[in-house]
């Protein structure tokens, strides 16, 4: 999880990725092969959809992402040049970085959409039958100075009694799991060192699955090099300085404030129309509820603040692992040698944690700023967090269990032929850790799917989650045109915007059912196979430039030159400009 920068109670919460109860596990040793020695760099040049996942790796050890990239995408170009067609470039099991449409599936939520986002994220909204959306005030609140009133007092102790509840429940929950590992945490141990090849080997599968994204996007090349490095940037969870070092020291209050803004409060928060973020609620929270809500239980929340968590650290982009093995697995190693059942469950626990950790290293600056000052950040970082390293994980998990590098990276050193890592080390599908926060943007889905879920966070496109840059909620458009786009000024009839976009007539009345009215031409329309790019730029002012917006969309340069000669300076993009979009090739 990452740590939040911007509201003060946020910050106090850090993002933190809550650890499931550790089972015991079927930790069955395979054995060992010696790592595949073909000529990858030439296989990729000749026939890069042929390369496995493991082989992307490989060659991303070997050579570096940067030059795997340029070595893929120079074919790529070759094959579009010759071909004259939309050449992605794919293996089958889908991990190469390809070629596509990135923001296909994406669309600007409209009226409803907005509406259905803000009901289902904000604690405080209330969604009628009708749909619509009324945004409720904690009964506590007293707006101004002096005392509450008797009416307001009951409000607050109710919420500070169904807070207390809740909370101590969460911890007395977690606990029954976290004193046994506290008490075995010294002799049981496992070394951040033994965690290195599980967490670089997350990060490929990542970069793999999502890495057009990344790369395409302001800063992205940057925050693709992102790695794990023992000592350096990844720490023990569970060790005092190490916390300190990354800038999460043990404290009880941080445990509390995590548990007020994320799923153990959710129900309550609902029920009170109560945001720990607002100034008044935090500050009763900070002076009266927090310190009632730990009482004499200051050691207890701190062993679960210590034991129950991996996250990214405030300092540096340190990532805390988590760093014990399942419960009850043995730490002694096979008589054949190797690692023993809890090294080897350990390792595997750190490939799923730390692939969830890897993006948040890789989330973009301008959904980071967006969500940290929206009043549906919680479930924006948790939730599309772990939204994202399901697909990711779901979709790659049956080829990383067989892949030779991937299981030798993990390990520590080559698997033995046909070595397939069983479901009790590597289970079928993601285990979600933030169910609520999952579930509150999966319920906004119907307006937002996938592909604009990642246009926001690996991409800074937060126009697709409903946002504007600066977090506040993106101004309700009419029903049916969230995908809409500004006409140009030149275009002044329904016949021009015909010729100029290459559809009928009648398609364009049929795309924009809200509109009664063709005189004088809406200034704002459904243009079917057109979109609008709102221009992104990272937190040092540097815009996105043709050549990734062009990427980004699978259309030429000469393309978008070509249809937006209403903008003057492209090389003078700034944030919030509207580039239009054309279907690819599109001529009139």
């Amino acid at each position: 999880m990452s740590s939040k920068d911007q509201s003060h109670s946020q910050d106090k919460a850090s993002s933190k990725q809550q650890l499931p109860k550790p089972t015991v596990e079927n930790l069955d040793f395979a054995a060992r092969q010696p790592a595949p020695s073909a000529d990858l760099v030439q296989l990729a040049r000749s026939d890069p959809g042929s390369l496995n996942p493991g082989q992307v790796l490989q060659l991303q050890e070997v050579i570096g992402n940067l030059a795997v990239q340029r070595l893929l995408d120079e074919r790529t170009e070759e094959s579009r040049a010759t071909s004259g067609k939309n050449t992605s470039i794919k293996s089958l099991d889908g991990f190469v970085v390809q070629r596509r449409d990135l923001h296909q599936g994406a669309a600007v939520p409209d009226t409803a959409g907005q509406e259905a986002i803000t009901g289902a994220m904000n604690p405080r909204a209330e969604v009628s039958s009708a749909g619509t959306v009324t945004v409720r005030t904690w009964g506590g609140r007293i707006g101004g100075a002096g005392p509450p009133s008797p009416a307001q007092q009951r409000v607050r102790t109710q919420t500070f009694r169904a807070l207390h509840n809740a909370i101590r429940g969460e911890l007395n929950q977690n606990l029954t799991w976290i004193r046994p590992m506290a008490r075995s945490y010294t002799t049981d141990r496992v070394s951040p060192a033994d965690l290195e090849g599980a967490g670089n080997a997350a990060a490929g599968v990542v970069r793999s699955h999502v890495g057009s994204y990344i790369r395409n996007s302001v800063g992205g090349v940057a925050r693709s090099r992102h790695g794990f490095r023992a000592g350096a940037n990844l720490l023990d969870a569970y060790d005092p300085a190490d916390r300190a070092t990354a800038g999460e020291p043990i404290s009880a209050e941080a445990v509390v404030w995590w548990a007020l803004m994320n799923s153990p409060t959710a129900a309550v928060r609902s029920r009170f129309a109560f945001d720990p973020s607002d100034t008044e609620e935090e500050d009763w929270l900070e002076n009266d509820a927090i310190p009632g809500i730990i009482g004499s239980r200051r050691s207890d929340f701190e062993l679960w603040d210590r034991f129950g968590f991996a996250m990214v650290g405030r300092l540096g982009n340190r990532t805390l692992a988590t760093t014990m093995p399942p419960t009850g697995a043995s730490t002694t190693a096979p008589q054949g040698g190797g690692l023993s059942p809890a090294q080897r469950g350990a390792r595997w626990s750190a490939f799923a944690e730390l692939m969830h950790e890897y993006f948040h290293l890789v989330e973009h600056p301008s959904h980071e700023r967006a969500r940290n000052n929206s009043d549906i950040g919680s479930a924006l970082n948790e939730g599309v967090t772990d939204i994202l390293t399901e697909d990711t994980y779901n979709n790659t998990v049956n080829n990383v269990r067989r892949d030779a590098t991937i299981i030798g990276q993990v390990e520590g050193s080559p698997p033995g032929p046909g070595t397939v890592i069983p479901t009790s080390l590597l289970p079928a599908n993601y285990q979600i850790a933030y169910p609520d926060e999952v579930a509150d943007v999966r319920s906004a889905l119907g307006s937002v799917n996938l592909d604009g879920f990642k246009a926001a966070y690996l991409m800074g496109h937060v126009e697709y989650v409903g946002l504007t840059p600066g977090g506040s909620t993106r101004p309700s458009v009419a029903e049916g045109t969230g995908q809409g786009l500004d006409i140009p000024s030149g275009v002044t009839n329904l016949a021009d915007l015909s010729r100029a976009s290459g559809q009928s007539e009648a398609n364009i009345r049929g795309a924009n059912p809200q509109v009664n009215s063709w005189t004088p031409l809406p200034r704002r329309l459904n243009v079917p196979g057109w979109r609008e790019h709102i221009v992104v730029a990272s937190p040092r002012g540097t815009a996105e430039t043709i050549g990734q917006i062009a990427r980004q969309h699978d259309v030429s340069v000469a393309d978008l030159h070509f249809h937006n000669n209403h903008l003057s300076g492209w090389p003078n993009l700034t944030a919030g400009m509207k580039v239009l979009i054309p279907p690819r090739g599109f001529r009139p």
